[in-house]
């Protein structure tokens, strides 16, 4: 959980600085005993972020050898998430499709009413 703490910037409340959207990836090597510090991050008890947090369980070197599609990646991630400690959370928050989602709903059309979008040079 140390990039956590390297990637947010707060204020004294301990809330983010900026519009900040905060994903937390590979839940599925979280040790036994650091499944509470993960749920209250997600659940927005610990490092408040504007846009709250996503979690997303992403595929391994190994299991993207054997050439998985979109649909079978997203499969294996949505039964992982039925999985206790993980299906005490917030549905929409789990999930790449649901992080993409909030990515291109909320966030993104904020940042461009606001003239704040912009193409990041290569």
């Amino acid at each position: 959980m140390k990039a956590v703490y390297i990637t947010i910037g707060t204020n004294s409340n301990q809330r983010a600085l900026t519009p900040t959207l905060g994903v937390l990836t590979k839940p599925d090597i979280v040790l036994k005993g650091e499944h509470d510090q993960w749920k209250r991050i997600a659940k927005i008890q610990a490092h408040t972020l504007k846009h709250g947090w996503h979690i997303t369980c992403q595929s391994s070197a190994e299991e993207l050898l054997q050439n998985p599609s979109w649909n079978e990646i997203r499969k294996v991630e949505k039964e992982f998430f039925r999985e206790d400690p993980w299906n005490t959370l917030y549905k929409n928050r789990l999930g790449a499709p649901n992080h993409v989602s909030a990515l291109s709903s909320s966030v993104l059309s904020g940042m461009i009413k606001k003239g704040r979008a912009s193409m990041f040079p290569i």
